[in-house]
This record gives C-alpha cells, sequence and structure tokens, in this order.
C-alpha cells in the first residue's frame, strides 16, 4: 500500500540520462507510479481471468477474489494445500497487486503419494 499512498505524495522529478550519463529528460514520480497503479477492477479481472480460470482451471465460483487498493483477498475452498499456495504466488504476481490476503482453505492438507 506504501506504493500507491506515494501517488499523492510530491516525489519530486528524477533526471533521466543515457549511457554517457547525459540528460536526456526528466520523469516525475507520479509518472513513475503511473505504469504500476491499476484500476481494482483490473486487478480482480486479470487474477480471475488468467491465473485462476485459464492458468488454474478454477471455476469463478470456487475462489472469490477482492481488490482494495490493490490488496488482494482470496476467499473459498480449494483442493489441496499445494493449490492455495499457487493462487496466492500467481495473485501476488500481477503488475499492481500490493498484497495477497490468502483466506482460502483446502480440504485436503496433502495429495495422497
Amino acid at each position: 500500500m506504501r506504493f500507491r499512498r506515494a501517488g499523492d505524495v510530491s516525489v519530486g522529478r528524477l533526471p533521466v540520462v543515457d549511457e554517457e550519463a547525459r540528460l536526456i529528460g526528466i520523469i516525475t514520480g507520479r509518472d513513475l507510479l503511473r505504469v504500476f497503479v491499476r484500476p481494482d477492477s483490473d486487478l480482480r479481472d486479470e487474477i480471475i481471468d488468467e491465473d485462476m480460470v485459464r492458468a488454474l482451471w478454477l471455476d469463478p465460483a470456487v475462489l472469490a477474489v477482492s481488490v482494495h487498493e490493490g490488496v488482494v483477498t482470496l476467499r473459498g475452498c480449494l483442493e489441496h494445500d499445494a493449490d492455495v499456495s499457487v493462487a496466492v504466488g500467481m495473485a501476488a504476481r500481477v503488475d499492481g497487486v500490493v498484497a495477497v490476503m490468502n483466506d482460502p482453505a483446502s480440504r485436503r492438507a496433502h495429495t495422497p503419494g
């Protein structure tokens, strides 16, 4: 959340230099943040569509995804502990996600060997 809040405060300007340390431009803190700060609804859609449905083949009804100020909360019941870890890890890797709160439980602690 600290990263998002930095957008509300003036962080000044940074020089942009080339390989020979010549000034080629100026970039503001807000310019830098604009790349990373995404609307919560976009983050939620990407996590559901790309991570949960396409990558993990989960039914969207199995895992509830909510996002507030870049903090993702996952709720639901997945089959295994490993599924929970993967879901949390994938959500955390989405550009713009600040943190992931994992509330999902697993039905079984371990896959039978």
